[in-house]
């Protein structure tokens, strides 16, 4: 019947194939915006699909399934030189060139005896960008030793700036819901020093704009946790050896603090006091207890050396007691 209906009208039959493609390729194309925004930070501004031309939701999870093939682009177009990192701001970017950068701001060390405690049954949740990634794996063998639970759901190039891309309140808001954490660890916030997006408008990096976006988004994975009767342990970024972020990190971590410091039973754990010689400026070796030399910190000056992160881990679980 289908070949019967395709010899009487072909025309037809091309029309509706090529209608298909073009939802695909929409659908695709929206991936790949979402993708850019996220790790390259290129603005391509492409129209919401109207709800009554959606795809079914079979066809819509299957996609969503293949949106990993744009990671691939990392190694590919990005690999061989890509070329367009420049970013279409329009006005929101030439306010934030002349605009000077942020001073730093210094985090709070935890107190002694602020320990949070982990019982038996409680269940670790990771949750964070590729310097989480590195942390967890460290982390993941101590609570292994002490029969805890962990999920590690660290994902390199995500942020709290670029939802659209991946959305962590949302995906938390999730675990909670299902009892799967109890105990979250985040470390995060080192692909979110750029201006960002928010209801169609571009907030200027550091602008109360997007101070307030941000500090939005930071309080609503705080209040979750807080409601769902789970605790925070909230890692601040580290110095940077990056000229953009050597400055603007302070100004996410000051954030953190504000929130963390409303929610009593929440730590926050600056990363500084155990990556730096004295407590502030980026250290790329440091001597431990013997006097012999460590690399804390990869060639690039923003993730981690294994030593960077053993001293992280060994500071996090300071503030620890286990039930």
């Amino acid at each position: 019947m289908s070949s019967l209906v395709s010899s009487r009208n072909p025309f037809g039959t091309l029309l509706a194939l090529g209608a298909m493609i073009s939802l695909v390729a929409w659908f695709k194309c929206a991936a790949l915006v979402n993708y850019l925004e996220q790790r390259h930070h290129v603005f391509v501004n492409v129209p919401e699909l109207a709800p009554t031309l959606r795809l079914p939701s079979q066809w819509a999870n299957w996609l969503a399934a293949e949106d990993a093939y744009w990671v691939d682009l990392q190694n590919t177009v990005v690999g061989a030189g890509f070329a367009g990192r420049t970013s279409l701001m329009g006005e929101a970017q030439a306010a934030q060139k002349s605009k000077p950068e942020p001073t730093a701001v210094a985090v709070a060390p935890a107190q002694s005896d602020d320990l949070l405690g982990i019982k038996s049954d409680d269940q670790v949740l990771f949750c964070g960008d590729s310097l989480m990634q590195g942390l967890a794996q460290i982390m993941s063998s101590q609570l292994k030793r002490r029969h805890i639970a962990f999920r590690n759901l660290s994902r390199q190039s995500t942020g709290l700036a670029y939802p659209k891309y991946f959305d962590w309140p949302k995906t938390i808001q999730e675990e909670l819901a299902a009892q799967r954490a109890s105990v979250l660890i985040i470390f995060i916030g080192a692909n979110d020093a750029w201006d960002l997006i928010h209801q169609g408008k571009m907030l200027s990096f550091d602008s109360e704009p997007w101070r307030e976006v941000y500090r939005q988004r930071v309080e609503s994975i705080v209040t979750m946790a807080q409601q769902a009767k789970a605790r925070v342990i909230w890692v601040s970024l580290p110095p940077m050896d990056n000229k953009r972020l050597v400055a603007r990190a302070p100004v996410l971590n000051a954030l953190y603090q504000e929130v963390l410091s409303q929610h009593p039973g929440m730590l926050l754990i600056p990363a500084s006091q155990v990556l730096t010689e004295d407590g502030s400026t980026f250290a790329r070796y440091k001597k431990n207890s013997d006097g012999v030399v460590q690399m804390l910190r990869a060639e690039d000056g923003i993730h981690l050396a294994p030593a960077g992160n053993r001293l992280l881990s060994e500071l996090i679980l300071k503030h620890v007691k286990f039930l």
